[in-house]
């Protein structure tokens, strides 16, 4: 995972051992823009509980992995935290939000 130097989360983030990256299903848009810009309370806007490590785990979401924190490293203007991942868990039938270019976008199956 990346976090900006600057943003709020780094200081959280880089100092928690525990961590979830939560990978968004195309229902979870509007929690993708929560956390996208510099809002003040985003988990109090977005749906989420506790994982059972500890970590936060958003509701709804088409992949959660729980990880244990593994190493920091500098990466200039980002923080790179690398994860021993704990916990995996996967939704099948969802199907993945996409940023890509600027825009959302959905993936097309033949």
């Amino acid at each position: 995972m990346c976090v900006a130097k600057e943003a709020a989360s780094a200081g959280p983030l880089t100092g928690a051992e525990l961590f979830a990256v939560n990978v968004l299903q195309t229902g979870q848009r509007p929690a993708s823009i929560t956390f996208s810009t510099r809002g003040e309370d985003r988990f109090g806007q977005t749906e989420w509980s506790v994982g059972e490590h500890g970590a936060p785990v958003l509701m709804e979401s088409l992949s959660v992995f729980e990880c244990r924190r593994h190493a920091i490293h500098d990466g200039g203007d980002h923080v790179i935290l690398v994860g021993e991942v704990v916990k995996a868990s996967f939704e099948p039938g969802l199907d993945p939000l996409l940023y890509f270019r600027g825009s959302y976008r959905r993936l097309h199956f033949d």
